[in-house]
């Protein structure tokens, strides 16, 4: 396993993505109680997000090249996904909110710190204006 993973920071994203994705659609289907906020969305969004997972794992998993092309789009997809599913659930406290975590890992892992630095700016920007405006 560790040859395999060796110098790919591409699998260990699309493993890492294959994995998160499974663990929140079984989380969601033992607690009915989530997501709060148009539960058939949600359902429907995570499977296909599973459905995406596999897919960017087949894809990406023996050529570095395309890896590369498609890291700027899964990782807008994933951004996406993070931004639904926590507006879909309880917010801050929402069992969804560590895929932030695998965001920034992800970006951390393929980029260097600046870009990760960045795009955590504008993601907590981005989070704080929606909040800002939910409560004007």
């Amino acid at each position: 396993m560790q040859r395999t993973l060796a110098n790919r920071s591409g699998r260990v994203i699309s493993l890492s993505r294959l994995f998160l994705s499974v663990v929140f659609i079984t989380a969601i289907w033992l607690d009915p109680s989530q997501p709060t906020a148009f539960p058939e969305a949600g359902y429907i969004l995570l499977t296909a997000y599973v459905a995406f997972a596999v897919g960017a794992l087949l894809l990406t998993w023996d050529n570095w090249r395309r890896d590369w092309k498609f890291a700027w789009p899964f990782h807008v997809v994933d951004i996406l996904l993070f931004s639904v599913m926590v507006y879909l659930t309880d917010g801050y406290t929402s069992p969804f909110f560590t895929l932030f975590v695998f965001l920034l890992f992800s970006a951390a892992v393929r980029w260097n710190w600046r870009a990760t630095t960045l795009k955590q700016g504008l993601r907590s920007w981005s989070w704080s204006r929606r909040r800002w405006k939910a409560t004007s």
